[in-house]
């Protein structure tokens, strides 16, 4: 090992445990994690670490745009340490020793964090991301397993359409007015001029017309997924059910849109071998598709 090398190494460790040591030191500090796996299944760990340092030099972490799914994670952390989030906030506030950026920063988030309209669609979006996360998770490990992919959907949508219940809209208003304020104690002179119909009916139009969007979007967006079931026809996880039964139904959908680049009676040959071939399917290469 060269000796530049070793001293990139060296330097390396000084400076990793210099940022230990200060965040250990640290009054406050946030931490924000995301991953990420790329084509080749190699998943790679990005974390930032934001913190008070020794100097009182204080800055409160912000969010940088990343996968949408990054975005439900936040609102699900933000809504399960609401209260912790909350005492964090004034504790910075209360904190002579802040700078001016930080403060401001501070009592902006406070305030919407005290805000019964943001509080009423974190608590909306957070029992919809918490189903939607799973069953997006699931569609994308499980992508080759077409059926029971389309299985979670249709699970999905019934779980939204059970949401859409006065039931459910009074659970997330009443939660949100008792971390904050009942929009309708509040005086008629107080309230912006969208606000001047009955605060209670226009979150209910808000949170109906949230679930409806979704009750339309869901569909369309997974409208292909019937076409893709020949993808079934190299899922492993089903070589042993397939060799008892040829999946006729996958196999139609292949030569249905893609029928013109393949020799059916060939390919339907290779997959009887592929699947019969137990042990050594997964690296049996069909060879006969044009």
């Amino acid at each position: 090992m060269s000796h530049a090398i070793q001293n990139d190494f060296a330097l390396s460790a000084t400076v990793s445990d210099e940022i230990k040591d200060e965040i250990q030191a640290a009054p406050f500090f946030a931490w924000q994690v995301d991953e990420t796996t790329d084509i080749a299944c190699h998943a790679q760990l990005s974390v930032i670490v934001r913190y008070v340092d020794r100097t009182g030099c204080s800055r409160l972490p912000r969010n940088a745009p990343t996968r949408w799914n990054f975005t439900s994670r936040i609102v699900s952390t933000v809504a399960n340490n609401y209260d912790a989030l909350l005492q964090t906030f004034e504790m910075i506030i209360s904190d002579k020793s802040m700078d001016d950026d930080t403060l401001d920063c501070a009592k902006g988030l406070l305030m919407k964090l005290e805000d019964f309209e943001f509080v009423f669609m974190l608590y909306t979006y957070e029992q919809i991301f918490s189903e939607t996360d799973v069953v997006f998770d699931i569609v994308q490990q499980r992508a080759m397993d077409v059926l029971y992919c389309k299985k979670r959907i249709e699970s999905l949508l019934a779980f939204v359409k059970e949401k859409r219940s006065e039931g459910a809209f009074q659970a997330v208003y009443v939660k949100a007015a008792d971390l904050t304020s009942d929009p309708q104690t509040n005086p008629m002179r107080k309230r912006h001029l969208s606000q001047l119909q009955d605060p209670k009916e226009r979150y209910r139009n808000l949170y109906m017309a949230i679930l409806d969007n979704l009750t339309e979007q869901l569909p369309r967006h997974f409208a292909n997924l019937e076409s893709l079931r020949f993808l079934e026809l190299l899922n492993p996880g089903k070589f042993d059910e397939m060799r008892q039964v040829f999946p006729e139904e996958a196999f139609q959908s292949v030569l249905k849109s893609f029928g013109q680049f393949f020799d059916s009676g060939r390919l339907r040959s290779e997959l009887q071998v592929l699947y019969s071939n137990q042990g050594t399917g997964e690296n049996y290469v069909i060879s006969c598709c044009f």
